[in-house]
């Protein structure tokens, strides 16, 4: 019974799938503590800037790891993974599949079952991250739950006959292991040929890393728990989905909320020009590349149903 037990908690913990025939967990037992453990040990870690302090080398190049994360985040989990605006080849695919790890948000296997049932069950019961139970849980505390953050396999019918990618999303435990040692040889090898840069391996794992890693994270959930709640609305959804363009802004496009609850596939999330949505730019740069192709939009009857900002009261 007790290797049972442990067994079962492990595969929650760690592979974090869900079987048929699981039955909801209540109270400590929800709780999945690797969760917790590792995201109180990036908070903490994000704290140790006050002994590394920051340098230009370590500035600049957290800003560029940072968006690089934010767009894998924006344009690999979300809109290809999940919701496949466009078309890549399988080789492309996989290599997508393993910049999906960088941002330490479990594997892409994992996100696209827990968005998915987000639009599912929008603001209803049976959506992961509902605000109706508050800020903080549709914010992060559902991530801290073995019955909201297992993996549905039912929700990943399009993605479970390639097995690189459950191989890739298996592996996510591994990945900030990997990324910690990158960024400490960076920051080393900086300090060893480039020491009047000012910088050094733990600089770097602190900025790159730990700090790097919350700033990600919390730009991905403050969609959640904030844009089911304030902002404007253009489509009469089913929800509470809001739009806002400042934070649009700092999501790289994800703040036109409502827009894309309207319509998911849509690879653009802006609709009018003034809706600034940066990951749109990245696709059609990738488009121009030829790296993928097939990109889809808002029909032009969705476009035109939007083109005014319309009231509406929270439930």
């Amino acid at each position: 019974m007790m290797k049972k037990t442990i067994a079962f908690y492990l595969r929650k913990s760690f592979f974090h799938w869900r079987e048929p025939g699981d039955q909801p967990l209540h109270g400590l037992a929800n709780i999945n503590w690797r969760f917790v453990i590792e995201q109180i040990i990036y908070h903490a870690g994000a704290l140790c800037v006050v002994y590394v302090g920051v340098s230009k080398t370590a500035l600049f190049s957290f800003l560029f790891f940072d968006i690089f994360r934010a767009f894998c985040v924006t344009v690999l989990l979300h809109r290809y993974f999940t919701h496949r605006c466009f078309e890549t080849s399988r080789g492309i695919q996989f290599i997508f599949g393993l910049f999906a790890l960088t941002p330490l948000q479990r594997g892409p296997l994992w996100w696209v079952s827990h968005h998915r049932r987000h639009h599912q069950f929008t603001d209803k019961p049976g959506d992961p991250h509902t605000p109706k139970q508050g800020f903080f849980y549709s914010h992060l505390g559902w991530y801290f739950t073995i019955n909201d953050s297992a993996t549905d396999k039912s929700y990943l019918k399009d993605w479970l006959r390639y097995p690189e990618l459950i191989w890739i999303d298996r592996l996510e435990w591994l990945a900030p292991l990997v990324m910690m040692v990158l960024a400490y040889s960076y920051g080393a090898l900086i300090n060893h040929f480039y020491p009047e840069l000012g910088t050094n391996g733990w600089q770097m794992v602190v900025w790159l890393y730990f700090i790097s890693t919350v700033c990600v994270l919390h730009g991905s959930c403050i969609v959640n728990s904030v844009l089911h709640h304030v902002g404007y609305r253009r489509f009469n959804t089913n929800d509470n989905s809001r739009n806002m363009w400042l934070l649009a802004l700092f999501t790289l496009g994800e703040g036109f909320h409502n827009n894309h609850h309207r319509y998911q596939a849509s690879c653009k999330q802006g609709i009018y020009w003034w809706e600034i949505d940066l990951s749109y730019y990245v696709i059609k740069l990738l488009e121009k590349l030829n790296i993928i192709s097939n990109l889809r939009y808002f029909p032009q009857s969705i476009i035109d149903e939007g083109q005014h900002i319309i009231p509406y009261k929270e439930e």
